[in-house]
């Protein structure tokens, strides 16, 4: 890679800028270049002013004089920065990728990623990354050690004003899913409801960061720019107290306006070992730990961010390197929209060679992703292709389709054995029984088992009473999955079954742990370790899962393998069954297919069992002007959830609607939508509607 790799470094002294261009080279030249600073920070400002006038601009000819506009800003920064001998160099070395640019504190505002030299952009030549050399103390930072599968954290939309996120958070999920569908690769987790808290508490437990949303940037206290999050902003300064305690994700993708916006660097209290002060997000991120930081330097489109981040995470997965990942992003947008300038906003922090997925592992990667499952507005170059292949004289356009009839009919009648369902064979189905019989049988015991005082005791006396724990208060449907965790298979039809169930808004808790009684030894240790909180241990129905694989003849010509699955949805508490779903797919088909085809009947069921289990709580507590219920995430309360009050005996508190405001895990604070005189503790409260 060294001869791949250009290293361009600037050091700034007054007005003295000692800047030179080599290949890593163990004796290099540098040259002094005197600049007008003030003249280079109009036309950073300038640049910046650009970018955020025409971002906003939906005239697609005023776009267009915006490109040429950062063309122009672009190529006076490279006069005032660069000599005739670097430009030249820069254009001599066609043949390298990567460029790594070293600057000091007080450079670091420069947009350098968009110096231009003969029409061509810094970041459209190179796969570009930047190192800083601050005068910031840095502590000492516990080296985080990569092992796959690789955590993955994806916030999107917690502040709930920009939807488009949400779609960015799950087309990030499916990449992943493409990614995992051998092996997992990368294990990701997507929320949208997120609170700085939690920030605090889980950051460290993730290799990877992905935060789509929204950012507050204050350029004269960038100590307080941060995320905004559910009830509340995750700012600079509380990412900076991360410093020197446990390692920090290698990764952080902070899409949102200005997340990497900065003045430079140059407070001289920074010489002492001082770190209650920083300069915005990707330097707070950088002096925790994190090794690499995406941001934008300024506004950005919710769906040029979307797009940008969901071709740099197809590139990251298929063993591409991080700077060239941020460059394929930056080339598609360019390509695709050309008057979108979204592009120019992006920039990495970090070395971009390092490659988060090996080649060995990116071999498991399968590209599924279908553009009809989200709207989007791209064209389908596939499709643009397949229509120019048909062009030609009339005469060979009549063959090719009444060949192209012959071949959609085979297609058509061969997809259809192959996808088509089928009866699992008796001899196959009898085993399936048995088996999901006995994992049955195994759950009862295990719901009768843990009602043992010796170990519910323990648990009790750590965490102490449950302010829940009365006829009326309950959370929301909470389901066990119980299955024979050492097949593969089983493990992605639980991931599919959990997608569905997501994708159909039915709020309903999944709990995939291997055993209640050992849920509690586990929960002993921690709370004996650590001041945690109480999780929700119990469930109401158990979906039990047996998985048989077979060989199928298909068309007398070839064997089609198949996986035979019975599930049963099983109320733990009495042991009915309440489904039973026998359901067969060839053994080679995609997550996605999956999701698609399999387990429609289970999540109709479960839409029709909710009904019956309503999010309940008491008000425990009302300080001033502030209502506390005794309910919180742990059991599926959400911001803006709406909550009605049912009669008590001998009260007159009926029918009075309130708000929840905000939510922490077993509580949250609720405020009237309409007047009320008097409010008690104790008041019942139903959640409105039982979807949210």
């Amino acid at each position: 890679m060294k001869n791949n790799t250009l290293y361009l470094e600037a050091i700034l002294e007054d007005s003295c800028l000692k800047i030179g261009i080599h290949k890593d080279d163990s004796v290099w030249t540098y040259e002094k270049k005197t600049i007008s600073i003030k003249a280079v920070n109009d036309h950073c400002y300038q640049m910046m002013d650009i970018l955020n006038r025409f971002q906003r601009q939906n005239n697609s000819e005023m776009k267009k004089n915006g490109f040429k506009q950062i063309q122009n800003e672009g190529r006076i920064l490279g006069d005032e920065l660069f000599t005739a001998e670097i430009k030249s160099k820069i254009c001599e070395e066609s043949s390298v990728d990567n460029l790594i640019i070293r600057i000091d504190d007080n450079l670091v505002h420069i947009p350098w990623e968009l110096i231009c030299i003969k029409q061509t952009f810094l970041c459209q030549q190179f796969n570009i990354g930047r190192e800083v050399r601050t005068r910031q103390y840095i502590s000492y930072r516990q080296e985080r050690i990569l092992q796959t599968p690789l955590n993955m954290w994806i916030i999107s939309d917690p502040y709930d004003q920009l939807k488009q996120t949400i779609l960015e958070g799950k087309q990030i999920c499916d990449i992943m899913d493409q990614l995992n569908h051998q092996k997992i690769i990368i294990d990701a987790l997507h929320q949208s409801q997120v609170m700085p808290d939690e920030i605090n508490e889980k950051i460290r437990n993730f290799d990877l960061v992905h935060f789509a949303g929204h950012v507050e940037y204050h350029s004269d206290k960038p100590d307080d720019s941060g995320w905004h999050l559910t009830n509340g902003v995750l700012k600079a300064s509380d990412i900076l107290k991360l410093t020197a305690s446990e390692s920090m994700p290698l990764f952080v993708f902070s899409n949102a306006c200005q997340s990497a916006r900065t003045n430079a660097w140059n407070t001289n209290m920074h010489y002492t070992k001082h770190l209650s002060n920083c300069y915005g997000l990707a330097n707070a991120f950088m002096i925790a730990g994190v090794k690499h930081y995406i941001g934008t330097i300024c506004d950005i489109v919710d769906v040029s961010g979307s797009q940008f981040a969901k071709y740099f995470y197809k590139a990251l997965v298929k063993g591409k390197s991080v700077g060239e990942s941020v460059r394929i992003a930056r080339t598609y947008l360019i390509q695709n929209n050309p008057e979108d300038i979204g592009w120019a906003s992006y920039l990495l922090y970090g070395d971009p060679t390092f490659c988060y997925v090996q080649t060995t592992d990116q071999q498991n990667f399968q590209e599924t992703i279908s553009n009809k499952n989200y709207p989007s507005t791209e064209k389908d170059p596939i499709s643009r292709d397949l229509r120019s292949q048909w062009s030609g004289p009339a005469s060979k356009n009549m063959t090719i389709s009444n060949l192209s009839i012959i071949i959609i009919i085979i297609a058509v009648f061969l997809l259809f054995q192959f996808y088509s369902s089928r009866s699992i064979p008796d001899t196959i189905k009898i085993s399936l029984q048995q088996e999901i019989e006995a994992l049955q049988r195994s759950v009862i015991k295990i719901y009768e088992d843990i009602k043992e005082k010796s170990l519910l005791e323990e648990y009790n006396d750590l965490i102490g009473p449950d302010p829940c724990n009365d006829d009326w208060t309950s959370g929301q449907l909470t389901i066990y999955v119980e299955l024979d965790q050492t097949k593969a298979e089983n493990s992605m039809l639980i991931q599919v079954i959990q997608k569905k169930i997501l994708d159909a808004n039915l709020n309903i808790n999944i709990v995939e742990r291997e055993r209640f009684n050992h849920i509690l030894t586990e929960k002993i240790q921690k709370l004996k370790a650590t001041d945690s909180k109480r999780r929700l241990l119990f469930s109401d129905l158990a979906i039990i899962l047996a998985v048989r694989p077979y060989t199928e003849k298909k068309l007398f010509i070839y064997n089609q393998y198949i996986n035979g699955v019975l599930l049963r949805l099983v109320d733990i508490k009495n042991g009915n069954i309440i489904q039973y779903i026998e359901e067969t797919f060839p053994q080679d088909l995609s997550f996605n297919q999956l999701c698609q085809t399999r387990f429609s009947d289970l999540i109709v069921k479960l839409a029709e069992i909710k009904k019956n289990y309503h999010i309940k709580g008491r008000i425990s507590k009302i300080d001033k002007n502030k209502i506390t219920m005794n309910i919180g995430e742990f059991h599926g309360v959400k911001c803006g959830q709406r909550y009605i009050t049912i009669a008590n005996d001998n009260t007159n508190d009926n029918g009075y609607v309130f708000k929840v405001q905000s939510v922490r895990s077993e509580s949250c604070v609720i405020t009237p939508m309409d007047a009320i005189e008097t409010v008690s503790i104790g008041w019942k409260l139903s959640i409105i509607d039982n979807s949210e």
